[in-house]
């Protein structure tokens, strides 16, 4: 960490750099906020290659900067590399939108919000983003009923909580991408969890609470788990 402090604190330095400083401060549990403003700050140099532009708009989306991160998104085509690539473009495109989905949703601009929930699912060209089967679908798909619920539409509301039910329990491997890393919680798959919860929030607005609890109780209990973890 820092070596690479130093090579991105001289003249002209390469944008790779920033790229591997901040998969290190991601391990070494460095503040977001320390690393988003270091990528900002240098963000002309960052952009110029994809590895550290994916750092800058996945830190820009954790930070609740969808639009920045939307902006980016839109800014230029991606490439695609020979057996992973080291930015998921099109997972991106789809957290950035249900972000700032919920952001609309919870101002109760629902029409923009279902416009976002709509789009994240739908990568432009220059992404050139490969569609994979994974828990933010689920998570869209639940949100999107609740927009329709708002707007008083309750059987298209219903019909997306039916359709987060109905899902395909994920595969361990689905929706994981190299670059970014596996996401991983104790020894499940995070996005099989994930999918438990929305999969129990859907039950509960069709008014079945059948093991919902047990369901919650469940996932607390794999999080404390897996925060008791050794580093490593």
């Amino acid at each position: 960490i820092a070596s690479l402090e130093k090579a991105v604190s001289g003249n002209n330095p390469y944008p790779a750099h920033f790229a591997e400083l901040d998969r290190l401060y991601q391990i070494a549990g460095t503040p977001v906020q320390k690393r988003l403003a270091l990528l900002e700050q240098n963000q002309k140099t960052v952009v110029k290659k994809d590895e550290a532009l994916g750092a800058l708009i996945n830190l820009k989306i954790f930070a609740g900067k969808a639009n920045e991160a939307i902006s980016l998104l839109q800014s230029r085509t991606f490439s695609i590399w020979e057996g992973g690539t080291p930015f998921n473009s099109g997972q991106a495109w789809m957290d950035a939108h249900l972000v700032r989905g919920l952001q609309y949703f919870r101002a109760k601009k629902y029409r923009e919000a279902l416009t976002d929930f709509t789009a994240a699912v739908n990568p432009p060209e220059n992404l050139r983003a490969e569609q994979r089967r994974g828990s933010s679908n689920t998570a869209i798909t639940y949100w999107t009923g609740c927009v329709y619920d708002a707007l008083g539409e309750k059987e298209k509301a219903q019909e997306s909580w039916r359709a987060v039910i109905a899902a395909t329990t994920l595969s361990s491997g689905a929706g994981e991408t190299s670059g970014s890393g596996a996401r991983r919680m104790g020894g499940s798959s995070l996005l099989q969890e994930e999918q438990r919860y929305y999969q129990a929030l859907a039950k509960q607005k069709l008014g079945n609470k059948d093991e919902n609890e047990t369901v919650f109780n469940d996932l607390v209990k794999s999080a404390e788990s897996a925060l008791n973890q050794p580093a490593g």
